[in-house]
């Protein structure tokens, strides 16, 4: 039943995002294009609508990174809304399957689009910007990070990048059901549902600053000998460094769980249709 639930939920969506996802990589194309050919050409020829050309292009391609981001998000996000707590929702809900299965089907589209995304931008900065040089220095890159995890933080590079590519993939999956608990809230009003959804969604940001803070300042105080230790050791710094990133790890996990599991309650048990 996920499957079909997916299946719906990309054929639902793609007719908007692909044409998006796809201009981003063809303007990228034709960026490539046009720095390769400004490096073959001499300065004191090129033209001033060569350049303008240019910086048009560049002008446009951050726009539609933007554009890619932000409507992505409101798609995602209405149709979640529509078909759970709005008109449609009466159709969903009669699909042989749990209103939870149906959240978190939404919830992996969602996620998947994310990815989608953001292998986008990341492909289409490697479109623009590939070359030698580049990948040189990359590898450079990567070669002193590997040294700073293994002989600072004597930690495996392996552990080391698992634990922030988990950080990443935990972070965005709360964020969506951060959205989700926001809307399933927001519905149980019977007038201005948006409205209290976006209050919901204000609220529990002010809320997890509110945590986020006191949750740090009680790890930094269990660790104050590193917080003294800091400014003169690196050692101990390194070390603190790992322990965070655990920390926020942690952090992530616990409240996505809580995030999730409010909005399991409100969806099975306290579901507004009215």
């Amino acid at each position: 039943m996920l499957g079909k639930i997916l299946k719906y939920e990309f054929k639902s969506t793609y007719k908007i995002i692909t044409p998006l996802i796809l201009a981003v990589l063809v303007l990228s194309l034709i960026l490539r294009f046009q720095l390769t050919a400004m490096d073959s050409i001499n300065f004191n020829e090129r033209a001033i609508g060569y350049q303008a050309g240019l910086g048009l292009s560049i002008f446009f391609y951050i726009m539609l990174i933007f554009a890619t981001s932000i409507v992505t998000f409101i798609v995602l996000v209405t149709r979640f809304y529509k078909t759970m707590f709005g008109d449609e929702g009466y159709l969903t809900l009669t699909l042989p399957c749990q209103p939870d299965l149906l959240m978190n089907g939404k919830a992996l589209a969602f996620f998947i689009w994310n990815l989608a995304i953001s292998a986008t931008c990341i492909l289409s900065f490697f479109i623009i910007g590939f070359s030698k040089e580049v990948l040189g220095f990359i590898a450079d890159m990567f070669d002193g990070l590997r040294s700073f995890i293994y002989e600072d933080l004597g930690v495996a590079p392996v552990i080391f990048y698992t634990i922030i590519i988990l950080i990443c993939l935990i972070s965005i999956i709360m964020g969506i059901y951060k959205i989700i608990m926001c809307l399933a809230i927001g519905q149980l009003s019977n007038s201005h549902k948006v409205g209290f959804a976006v209050l919901a969604f204000l609220g529990t940001n002010f809320a997890v600053g509110i945590i986020d803070m006191i949750l740090s300042l009680v790890f930094q105080l269990g660790n104050i000998g590193s917080i003294y230790s800091i400014s003169m050791v690196i050692d101990d710094y390194s070390t603190a460094l790992f322990r965070t990133l655990i920390f926020t790890l942690i952090k992530y996990i616990v409240y996505t769980v809580v995030m999730y599991f409010i909005s399991h309650y409100i969806i099975n048990k306290k579901l507004n249709l009215e």
